[in-house]
């Protein structure tokens, strides 16, 4: 039966219902191809399916955790929390695995060290900076190890959708999706069933994803933006007071240096 042939066999309530439905799976393929947002989610679909492919059914794999930064006290307003969204985190014999996905097209440069990555599309008439996803997950893992302990072993995993890691010069942790197995089978084991148990209760006992949405989170995302340009760290919620660096170049640091670090040359 052809396509034509099966339309007009169905009463008007049952088009109504095909149209629908097919508008509802257009909507979808446009948010999950079309939007920051969608690309986001379809990635970490795509990993979490692969990581739960490759581990045996009873391993601790945690999506999208969601802890508080309990270092982070804004001066503007006591009641404001900071909140850490983790992509992926994997308890099992290989280590507490914090894995960051990106989703990103086009051609990357970039290495470990840093702050920004090239994003080039188009043929290379299009470029964008991208914040290293490397030291973005860096500061995942030392959420994690504040949680687990000094002592147990964090491996920082990060996985490029479209396997476009080539033109970057990163150490083996920035992988692309296709080599994501082969990377967790290389990987030595170095926790016993009690490490991985303690680890993952711990983990288990900060993780407040089911109180914090990822909106919840995305909005303080674009708060602590703001913060920024009214004079407020983003990481400990100290002032931003103007510094001079190296050949007289102004940059602002946060007032709690040296405990805080950060620093941005973005004028306030």
């Amino acid at each position: 039966m052809s396509y034509s042939t099966f339309l007009s066999t169905q009463t008007p309530i049952a088009m109504i219902v095909i149209g629908a439905a097919i508008l509802v799976l257009i909507f979808v393929h446009l948010f999950l191809h079309k939007t920051t947002r969608g690309l986001g989610l379809y990635g970490e679909w795509k990993v979490a399916k692969t990581l739960k492919r490759f581990f045996a059914r009873k391993t601790p794999i945690i999506n999208n955790y969601i802890c508080f930064d309990p270092n982070y006290n804004n001066v503007l307003s006591k009641r404001e929390k900071k909140t850490v969204q983790i992509d992926h985190v994997v308890v099992c014999e290989k280590g507490v695995l914090v894995i960051e996905t990106k989703n990103c097209a086009g051609t990357l440069y970039g290495d470990d060290e840093q702050r920004e990555w090239t994003q080039v599309l188009a043929g290379g008439r299009v470029k964008n900076a991208l914040y290293n996803p490397v030291k973005q997950n860096a500061t995942h893992c030392y959420h994690i190890r504040r949680i687990v302990g000094r002592d147990v072993p964090v491996k920082s995993i990060v996985v490029l959708i479209r396997d476009n890691a080539d033109k970057l010069s990163c150490s083996g942790n920035v992988i692309g999706l296709s080599g994501l197995q082969r990377y967790l089978s290389s990987l030595p084991s170095v926790m016993d069933d009690d490490e991985i148990a303690d680890a993952y209760q711990k983990l288990s006992a900060e993780n407040v994803s089911r109180s914090v949405s990822s909106r919840r989170h995305n909005r303080n995302v674009k708060r602590r933006s703001r913060d920024v340009a009214r004079g407020i760290c983003p990481r400990c919620g100290g002032v931003l007071l103007p510094r001079c660096g190296e050949d007289n170049v102004p940059f602002h640091g946060c007032k709690n240096y040296p405990k805080c670090r950060f620093t941005t040359k973005r004028g306030l």
